[in-house]
């Protein structure tokens, strides 16, 4: 996997933004990456160092913004390449809850709010928001939260096989079957 890929590294963003991936977890990955490299990325040392989540976002962030400023021919594919990084932050959110980390409410909930006013993401907020309407109001809850997992599986099964395969380069695996 190239590191210094500015798609690989927009991922990066979204799974420490949503806290998918503890800095622990980066910092050890990291910490392999950098010695295996002769000349390591600003990106990659502070998220190696630094303690700070928004210093480290901002540094990432800058190298997207730098690699873009260097514009190629590949420029165009990279940049359909964002278009969908709405979805698979959606799929990050779905993987904490597939880990345990948060409910489907926090779920749905946190998930719609992203979603209000994202132009990156293939549903609206209404959709989630919706689904956690109908699953508050279920005397089943159960039965719906089901439902409604099946449906997101299906919707985002793209981009929840990505994060599942960029949570393996972590150490970390995801059961998404």
């Amino acid at each position: 996997m190239q590191i210094d890929n500015t798609v690989f590294v927009r991922k990066l963003i979204e799974m420490i933004d949503t806290e998918l991936i503890d800095p622990e977890c980066y910092v050890e990955w990291s910490d392999a990456q950098i010695m295996k490299i002769d000349e390591p990325s600003d990106w990659l040392i502070k998220l190696s160092f630094s303690k700070d989540k928004n210093e480290i976002t901002s540094s990432m962030y800058s190298y997207i913004r730098e690699s873009f400023d260097r514009y190629d021919s590949s420029g165009e594919s990279r940049v359909q390449d964002f278009c969908t990084i709405g979805d698979f932050r959606i799929s990050c959110l779905f993987a904490k809850y597939l880990l345990g980390f948060i409910s489907w409410s926090d779920f749905l909930r946190a998930s719609g709010l992203y979603s209000d006013g994202s132009y990156s993401v293939s549903e609206s907020c209404e959709f989630f928001y919706f689904m956690l309407n109908d699953y508050e109001a279920a005397v089943q809850r159960h039965e719906v939260e089901l439902n409604q997992v099946l449906q997101i599986r299906s919707k985002y099964s793209v981009h929840i096989r990505e994060v599942a395969d960029l949570l393996i380069v972590f150490g970390m695996s995801l059961a998404i079957e």
